[in-house]
């Protein structure tokens, strides 16, 4: 075998220049680790396109971040349905100079571009100059010399009193301007609108004069005319503003560059688009993710509330989206919603009535024929229509997001699947099992798969860095006989290196489980700093900056060598670390939209030695006021013990959190009353400071002026935590994992030969790492070692004499070893 040199690994990410790992320290200073790998052995086969991404349109991942377009709001279809103090005015500042004349700026529907997106500005002419000013997203980033285009759908029309006079004026004035976000004028076109000729589409390229992070686009509409008629004015009606870089993503005018190479390098194996919740309704049944109205002449397109704040401009729809995933190399797996908007929205999951069934079946179906048809089909040939002739072979479609599996579910589900697998039998349906890892909707999801016999099933959970080291088992009690599991959302809920490496330990373990895990997406993928309504994420950016996290790294890692077999991998001289509820006992109560009243609170210590005589501590009562906590004066050290106390809410409409343990030092439990909207109650763990998602909640809330008594066990000998309330058990956890630190995992490709083996070293230790493999390497050729120990990416790693025997592995790293058969 030959050791190959570091600059094996230059060039493979040309936009980051790996470092070098230089490894001088001894080896009498290192932990000596034993890992061995069966690689004569036949392996557990998996699925070479595993890893993949999940793109949702939260945190301005789309509008404000793939999407190019620096326009915030062009199409003047902002409301308050998006966002309570949002209109058709947000994104644009506007502002009238001269002598003569005022402002007179609104918003008009009257003979629209497009009847599905009425609205535009319009502009009435009364002397002096108009301008309409876009800021973009948080500024827009110009370049000295660069070019933008520049659209925009205008018309130029009068109103009169009498008939029009023969002198009239035949135009308006309008000036396109890029600014520095104030005064200066970076770049300027003046188009001159016909007067009473309809709407008519305008590009033009403008070319900045200088640099600027924070520019705006301004349109100016000026008064050069001294009309005839003073009963007589003019009116500028502007709408579907865009301005883009010229620069774009080869074939994808409508994408930023840098984010779509950020995708590239993540060597995505597939796509899932568009939700997450979008694509079921998070605003409700009307919200639910209608394709057909994403494709086409984007002024046809209607644009929607995402139901989160935020606002869809459809210009990237799914015919987009499928030219992303080819693009990229990464196969579409679309998810539409199974006929039932999201439990979670504010009238909660609504079928799709069984009258409109049929057609929403067809929908279904025609996507299909979308992606696949070929071009004499009906959308076959709409797919050709916009310009991709070729199919976009399409294999995999998902039906739902995390929803309740219900009765109504169930049956809506069923129709959907036996069309789909009726019409197209070789399209694999991906089901759901709920929004959490364990209980009735994962049962019950699981049922019907075995029921329709569904090859894939999609399960989702973001968990804390300690639960995912403490449950690299959780894949192994999958029933091999059941559906496979793509786990469609997942993060260890931190962007620090520990939550990155505890998701690659993970990752490991779904290797190794390749057999009952099919697929895998990190979410979420996108987030614009500044906005973001989701923490953590994959990549964050601003407007010229993406900036990857160690996350990105490790899904990076994973996903740049394709393998199709998980050899058998043991780790040896390291041991695991027992999770433990903590012995500090801190209390603490915090409200949220409401105040709550909190009394007759008692901890009762079960550690003493006399078990018939408990200390009791008896605190003070507390009024809790909305997004404020109260911390109760308690230093007390116990293992097992009971927490009483009654609460009552005296105002709002939100919930209360009691936090029990060492909260100090992040590690504490926490039960929550009246979550999500008034629907849930349910207890989550927080380790590191980093809460777990909770366990499966239980329904209902409270009522206002009632008095409840809450009782909660912790029994520290077998990590159990119970929650009553009034007497009744809520839930009970158990927190009795074993985390493991050091995880090592060996995958092949058979085509090749060629071996990858993954070392993940969580501790603070600097490994020895001996591999050995039952073949004794008899076969190897070149081999090749790079390291990922911190946010700037992999480096490469300068190997010993005998590499295999002696792999060095620094602290809190991910370790990948490349073996070529000879």
């Amino acid at each position: 075998m030959r050791i190959l040199p570091p600059d094996h690994w230059q060039g493979r990410e040309a936009d980051h220049p790996p470092r070098m790992i230089r490894l001088n320290e001894s080896r009498n200073m290192m932990k000596p680790v034993s890992i061995s790998v069966a690689d004569d052995a036949a392996g557990t086969p998996i699925n070479p396109n595993r890893w993949g991404i999940f793109l949702e349109d939260i945190s301005m991942s789309i509008d404000g971040g793939l999407n190019s377009d620096l326009v915030r709001n062009g199409a003047f279809e902002f409301s308050a349905a998006d966002s309570p103090r949002w209109s058709w005015r947000t994104g644009w500042r506007f502002l009238h100079r001269g002598d003569s004349g005022f402002l007179d700026a609104t918003v008009d529907v009257e003979d629209p571009v497009a009847r599905q997106n009425p609205h535009y500005l319009s502009v009435r002419v009364t002397g002096g100059t108009t301008s309409a000013e876009n800021e973009g997203y948080d500024g827009m980033p110009f370049d000295a010399c660069k070019d933008y285009e520049f659209t925009a759908w205008v018309r130029a029309r009068y109103v009169e009193a009498g008939e029009p006079a023969e002198d009239m004026p035949q135009s308006v004035r309008l000036s396109v301007q890029l600014t520095d976000g104030a005064d200066a004028v970076l770049a300027q076109r003046v188009l001159d609108v016909p007067l009473g000729r309809g709407w008519v589409k305008v590009e033009r390229t403008l070319t900045s004069g200088r640099t600027c992070d924070r520019g705006a686009l301004r349109l100016v509409v000026n008064d050069d005319h001294a009309w005839p008629c003073a009963s007589r004015h003019v009116i500028v009606d502007v709408d579907w503003v865009g301005l883009r870089s010229a620069e774009h993503a080869a074939k994808l005018p409508m994408f930023r560059k840098d984010l779509v190479d950020a995708l590239r390098r993540l060597h995505p194996a597939f796509l899932r688009f568009p939700g997450g919740c979008i694509a079921h309704g998070y605003a409700g049944l009307d919200s639910i993710y209608q394709w057909k109205t994403t494709i086409g002449p984007v002024e046809h397109r209607r644009q929607m509330p995402t139901g989160r704040g935020t606002h869809q401009s459809m210009a990237i729809g799914m015919h987009e989206y499928l030219l992303l995933c080819e693009a990229i190399g990464a196969q579409p797996v679309p998810v539409l919603a199974a006929g039932v908007s999201c439990q979670f929205a504010f009238e909660g999951a609504t079928p799709i009535p069984i009258d409109r069934m049929d057609q929403y079946i067809q929908d279904v179906l025609d996507f299909i024929e979308y992606a696949n048809g070929d071009v004499d089909s009906v959308w076959g040939g709409r797919r050709a229509a916009n310009g991709h002739p070729q199919p976009f072979n399409l294999r995999y479609l998902g039906l739902g997001n995390e929803d309740a599996i219900s009765d109504v579910f169930e049956d809506r589900f069923s129709r959907i699947h036996h069309a789909v697998h009726d019409a197209y039998p070789d399209i694999q349906v991906i089901g759901t099992l709920g929004p959490f890892m364990e209980g009735d909707d994962h049962e019950r999801g699981l049922r019907l798969a075995r029921r329709l016999n569904l090859s894939i099933v999609d399960e989702h959970g973001y968990r804390s860095p300690q639960w995912l080291l403490s449950h690299l088992d959780h894949f192994d009690h999958v029933d091999r006989n059941g559906a496979r599991i793509y786990f469609g959302e997942y993060s260890a809920r931190s962007n620090a290196l520990d939550g990155a490496l505890a998701e690659a330990a993970f990752m490991a373990s779904m290797e190794r489980n390749g057999d009952a895990v099919a697929m895998a997406s990190y979410a979420p993928l996108l987030a614009r700093e500044g906005h973001e309504q989701w923490k953590p994420n994959l990549i964050y950016f601003n407007a010229r900056t993406v900036h990857e996290t160690p996350n990105y790294w490790v899904q990076s890692m994973f996903g740049e060598h394709r393998t199709d077999t998980a050899l058998p991998t043991c780790v040896s001289g390291v041991s695991g670390m027992r999770r433990a509820f903590p012995v500090r006992i801190g209390l603490r109560a915090t409200a949220e939209r409401a105040d709550f009243s909190v009394s007759d609170v008692v901890v009762t210590d079960r550690d003493c030695d006399d078990a018939n005589e408990p200390q009791r501590i008896r605190l003070n009562d507390v009024t809790v006021r909305d997004g404020e906590s109260e911390r109760f004066p308690l230093a007390l050290d116990a293992s097992s013990y009971d927490i009483d106390m009654t609460f009552e809410r005296t105002d709002g409409e939100g919930g209360l959190a009691v936090s029990f343990g060492d909260i100090e030092a992040g590690e504490y439990g926490e039960w929550f009353v009246d979550s999500w909207q008034n629907l849930y109650t349910g207890f989550r763990r927080v380790g590191g400071g980093i809460p777990d998602e909770p366990l499966p909640p239980v329904g209902g809330g409270i009522v206002d002026g009632k008095r409840y008594r809450l009782h909660i066990e912790v029994r520290g000998s077998d990590g159990t935590v119970r929650a009553f309330l009034d007497g009744r058990l809520l839930q009970e956890y158990r927190d009795d994992g074993v985390e493991r630190h050091v995880v090592a995992q060996a995958t092949a490709d058979s085509a090749t030969g060629r071996i990858s083996v993954k070392v993940i070293n969580v501790t603070e230790d600097t490994l020895d790492a001996n591999i050995r493999f039952s073949s004794r390497g008899e076969r190897f050729g070149a081999i090749a070692a790079r390291a990922l120990a911190g946010a700037e990416g992999p480096a490469p790693m300068q190997l010993r004499e005998r590499p295999l025997e002696h792999v060095t592995v620094p602290p809190k790293s991910l370790v990948e070893v490349l073996i070529e058969r000879a």
